[in-house]
């Protein structure tokens, strides 16, 4: 009779459990519960139809969350920031018909991203748009990063789309659409940033893969108005070991005035790196590598199969060694195609290099010294183009 009552008593437990679920929008699995998020306050169980309590801001959500949980956000405009710390296991994902719009009014306190993860794992963000404004007051005011990322693994910013905004003609842009920091296994993949100031993508220290991302860089500011020694740059990967593949970078093609283009679209800075099948175009430099290095693995480097166009230098390779630089093609270059400079060991193998858009040449140059091709300290092999200094590094087909 005991264990009887005992199991009534458990079992009505659990339906007020689930009622109690079921009223404020959340439902649970043995994955963990779906909190839903809608500016209205109403969504879920189900939907973003439901007619359940819903949280009305993405913070509030992802406060009361554990791990495990997922947060549905409907369609909508939400203020704000966003911060996750201390997660594990958490999603973040856009559950509506239209966009999930993430837009923070202009920031009075210390906000360095819109949204920030920190001290997390298995942290996954999926969806959404975000809208970072800025000002313009004899200088560039308020202008944040879309996602920050420190000290967490196994992080997921996926099909994203990260657009700075202005509050008058001079746009600032945004400083950047995604940065990590410290991390374990970051993937940034299919996401579409437009209009920042500095960069859009940088894993610094970190591991991971970035690919399938298109980035438009569009400054609506003259180049003057840019603070000095910073530079602007696509994709970076630093001081880590990260796959860059696939991504579409470039300056938008209305934008033809060269000072306002990128400075460099694809940087390789230390660590062990690769950039495989990307496009770059309108950048002054396409490809920037520098300092990067064989990994205790003995994995190598590589740059192989990109497409490079509009620029002053296609590919330069800087106090690098062990890397592979094949199969890339580089064309409509007013500078040099593939510059190495105080760089050995490398293999720089079938690449083609084409006229440039003032009629001069495209070639390549190695200012080392060793026992390698042309007595350079690197391998250069069926590189085509119209001349290089030394003489033999590139020739034509």
């Amino acid at each position: 009779m005991l264990d009887l009552q005992r199991q009534r008593m458990i079992a009505a437990a659990a339906l007020a459990g689930a009622l109690a679920l079921a009223a404020t929008g959340a439902t649970a699995s043995a994955a963990g519960t779906t909190r839903w998020v809608d500016d209205d306050g109403h969504a879920g169980p189900t939907s973003c139809a439901g007619g359940a309590s819903a949280s009305r801001s993405i913070q509030s959500a992802v406060d009361k969350s554990r791990n495990g949980d997922s947060i549905a956000i409907c369609s909508g405009t939400y203020p704000g920031f966003v911060t996750i710390k201390g997660h594990t296991g958490l999603s973040l994902r856009a559950a509506g018909q239209g966009p999930s719009v993430l837009m923070p009014s202009l920031p009075t306190g210390n906000h360095p991203a819109v949204i920030t993860i920190k001290n997390s794992s298995g942290v996954q963000v999926q969806g959404l748009t975000v809208k970072i404004p800025s000002t313009w007051n004899g200088t560039c005011r308020f202008y944040l990063r879309g996602v920050a990322i420190w000290d967490s693994s196994d992080i997921r910013i996926l099909d994203g789309r990260f657009a700075g905004i202005g509050r008058d003609t001079r746009n600032c842009g945004m400083n950047g659409a995604i940065f990590a920091d410290r991390d374990k296994d970051v993937v940034v993949s299919r996401n579409v940033l437009i209009d920042f100031q500095r960069f859009g993508i940088w894993l610094e220290s970190s591991t991971g893969s970035i690919t399938d991302n298109t980035l438009r860089f569009l400054q609506r500011r003259q180049i003057d108005q840019r603070p000095k020694a910073q530079h602007s740059f696509g994709l970076k990967a630093q001081s880590g070991l990260v796959s860059i593949t696939g991504n579409v970078v470039g300056s938008d093609p209305r934008q033809d005035n060269r000072d306002l283009w990128l400075d460099e679209g694809i940087v390789l800075f230390g660590g062990t790196q690769t950039a495989t099948g990307n496009t770059v175009s309108r950048a002054l430099v396409s490809v920037d590598i520098n300092g990067i290095h064989d990994a205790a693995d003995h994995s190598h480097s590589s740059i192989d199969s990109n497409v490079l166009a509009w620029g002053t230098t296609g590919i330069r390779l800087m106090r690098s060694t062990g890397a592979g630089i094949s199969g890339n093609h580089v064309s409509w270059f007013t500078g040099r195609g593939i510059v190495a400079k105080g760089s050995q060991d490398n293999r720089i193998t079938g690449n083609v290099l084409q006229h440039d858009d003032t009629g001069g040449t495209v070639d390549c140059t190695d200012d080392s010294s060793g026992t390698g091709t042309a007595g350079t300290a690197n391998q250069w092999s069926d590189n085509e183009a119209d001349g290089s200094t030394p003489h033999n590094l590139c020739g034509p087909a």
